[in-house]
């Protein structure tokens, strides 16, 4: 082999005078959903639900009124109670907004 062809190992070309840099992003899971479910009164609303949302991935919950996207997002955050496993990354902040907001009188 010549000095100006290139060589070949595992699989990154390697160049005369050519440094090859590999950078390999870690996948981090934001969030990891293992086993949920959601029981209202004796209703099950959701069903051992597993799922990972990695970084950089987006995540769309669709449904039609009363299939229980809300009781989701609820029971992510922590707000009923749920059985299964949520683990929520530490660099994770979240915002949340009710759909109903509470009339709050304050009297002087």
């Amino acid at each position: 082999m010549s000095k100006h062809q290139a060589r070949r190992t595992n699989s990154l070309p390697l160049l005369p005078n050519h440094a090859v840099f590999v950078l390999r992003l870690s996948v981090v899971n934001l969030l990891t959903v293992q086993n949920l479910s959601v029981r209202i009164e004796d209703k099950l609303i959701i069903e051992d639900l597993n799922f990972d949302l990695a970084s950089r991935e987006r995540l769309s919950i669709l449904g039609p009124n009363g299939a229980g996207k809300t009781v989701l997002l609820k029971a992510l955050l922590n707000l009923i109670p749920y059985s299964g496993q949520i683990a929520w990354s530490p660099e994770v902040r979240i915002g949340y907004v009710p759909q109903r907001l509470t009339r709050i009188f304050i009297c002087r």
